[in-house]
């Protein structure tokens, strides 16, 4: 800040600074601001911030007053060491209606040393604000990543399982499925007999043709159990059908009555000896473990 240590407006932009960014280190070159040798003195000033270069911008301040109390800001001097200046300087001089040479060569602008001093340094919570807004939206974007590629690698593990276990698989899930849907049967079938016997026990004493109709819903309701409950056994049935004949389509128990699979030396499965030629290594899997094996001689 280049300032009077006596001047207003030095209380003003201190208060700001503070509670704007708290965190940022301040300092003074005092200068005379008005009256005879203070151009010089705010050219000295300005010259030293320079060589000295300790800060990142420098504020040049002071209040309002009349044309002669800013006279020093209109010299020639002053406005040419502004220019020179190696560091940004923002003019905060006088009111809002006072215009000077050094607030037109300055490299920033203000109405006020005040608003020199928000200019200069960005508050302290919209900062905080950012920072908070960036490193959620980079949480997510990570967060996001990992899950995608987590999914990628069950996808890409799945591909790998061998087909036994592949179809041992969809057994379990078929028979999972099959105990989910007994399970929300059977509930809903003891939440209907609930709620019947929920609304018998209300309207029990009243009207016997209430009690009648009553009687005749709960009766339909438990035929309606019945039927639900063969419904499920003939579900359960089914399922047990798909499985077996998942366990029957199984490669696994083909290759356990000495059956294998070959593979030729480009990777294909063999199904017919137009596939093979002599010399050529071929992969042969069983039930039990793989090996391979060098064709010696055709036999059409």
């Amino acid at each position: 800040i280049i300032t009077s240590p006596a001047a207003a407006a030095l209380r003003d932009v201190l208060t700001t600074l503070k509670r704007r960014a708290p965190h940022v280190p301040i300092i003074l070159y005092p200068t005379a601001v008005q009256g005879n040798g203070s151009a010089m003195e705010i050219v000295e000033t300005i010259n030293i911030a320079g060589t000295r270069a300790e800060c990142d911008v420098l504020i040049l301040c002071r209040g309002g007053g009349s044309i002669e109390d800013l006279w020093s800001f209109n010299e020639e001097s002053v406005a040419r060491a502004i220019t020179a200046s190696p560091i940004p300087i923002i003019s905060g001089v006088g009111h809002e209606t006072d215009f000077t040479i050094a607030d037109f060569i300055a490299d920033e602008r203000a109405p006020t040393p005040t608003a020199a001093a928000q200019r200069a340094a960005p508050d302290r919570d919209e900062l905080l604000a950012q920072l908070h807004d960036y490193n959620r939206r980079t949480r997510f974007s990570l967060q996001r990543t990992i899950n995608d590629n987590a999914q990628r690698l069950d996808q890409l593990g799945q591909r790998l399982l061998h087909p036994g276990a592949r179809l041992a698989q969809q057994s379990n899930a078929l028979a999972n499925f099959a105990t989910r849907l007994r399970l929300a049967q059977q509930h809903r079938l003891e939440s209907m007999v609930w709620r019947l016997r929920h609304v018998r026990q209300r309207i029990e004493g009243q009207d016997k043709g209430w009690q009648n109709l009553v009687d005749r819903l709960t009766r339909n309701g438990e035929r309606m159990a019945s039927a639900m409950g063969k419904n499920i056994a003939l579900s359960n049935a089914k399922l047990q059908r798909l499985a077996d004949n998942l366990h029957h389509l199984n490669p696994a128990q083909v290759m356990e009555r000495g059956y294998s699979v070959v593979w030729n030396s480009h990777g294909a499965i063999v199904k017919s000896s137009t596939q093979i030629h002599t010399g050529e290594r071929l992969r042969l899997a069983f039930a039990d473990g793989e090996s391979t094996a060098i064709v010696e001689q055709k036999i059409s």
